[in-house]
């Protein structure tokens, strides 16, 4: 499991995405139990990157598939585009697009002092 989508409009229904893009979607009125056990059994078989979302997930986000992490450079590349936008692109859909290509438990091989500029850098926008 990738993620689970837990609808804001119907409070008894939840879609289920697969690594592999597949996606299954339920309606119960106990969802919530549903997917607190469903996360926790998740968690327990090894998948620590299941998250939670309240909308629909754009894969087109994915610089690669969800089995996989970042390599150095590119989580790298990654975080130097939200400091410094590229000319064209727009803040939010970077930070789009870091959110999801960054595992649920976070950077994997960023130094700390890095992860403080940049929260630094974000903090002085405006």
């Amino acid at each position: 499991i990738a993620f689970v989508v837990r609808d804001e409009g119907n409070p008894q229904s939840f879609t289920i995405q697969y690594d592999e893009g597949d996606t299954r979607s339920y309606t119960s009125p106990e969802r919530d139990l549903i997917l607190t056990s469903l996360i926790d059994g998740s968690r327990a078989s090894g998948n620590q990157c299941l998250f939670v979302t309240c909308s629909k997930y754009d894969r087109a986000l994915r610089i690669i598939p969800y089995k996989f992490l970042l390599d150095e450079d590119t989580e790298s590349q990654c975080m130097r585009h939200i400091i410094s936008v590229p000319p064209g692109l727009k803040r939010y859909d970077l930070i789009r697009r870091f959110n999801a290509n960054i595992p649920y438990d976070g950077l994997t091989y960023t130094a700390s002092q890095e992860v403080y500029f940049l929260l630094l850098s974000l903090r002085n926008i405006e």
